[in-house]
């Protein structure tokens, strides 16, 4: 279950892609040209996924320093939205001394 899947020290690779919306002003016809190309305006990307993190703190993950890879990218779509894929990794063990 995700709660047993939170409480064992498990680390994570993530991926996270953030559909922009493509501005009512672009003509209909370039929107497929625009369509997941790079959205390279604001919001930043790191303010973004700091959000996404943090939201997913005792939701996803027990908390977000147990990700330790993470991959993410904003693209056009005309279909605005986030996709988040989460990885077990496995079990974390810690360095002993």
């Amino acid at each position: 279950t995700l709660e047993e899947r939170i409480a064992c020290d498990s680390h994570y690779f993530v991926t996270m892609v953030f559909f922009m919306p493509i501005h009512k002003g672009v003509a209909k016809k370039r929107v497929k040209e625009i369509v997941r190309s790079p959205h390279v305006k604001k919001p930043d990307i790191d303010n973004i996924v700091k959000f996404y993190m943090d939201c997913g703190n005792e939701v996803l993950w027990r908390d977000d320093c147990m990700i330790h890879d993470l991959r993410c990218k904003k693209v056009y779509s005309d279909n605005p939205r986030t996709v988040i894929e989460i990885t077990i990794v496995g079990e974390y063990a810690p360095l002993r001394r």
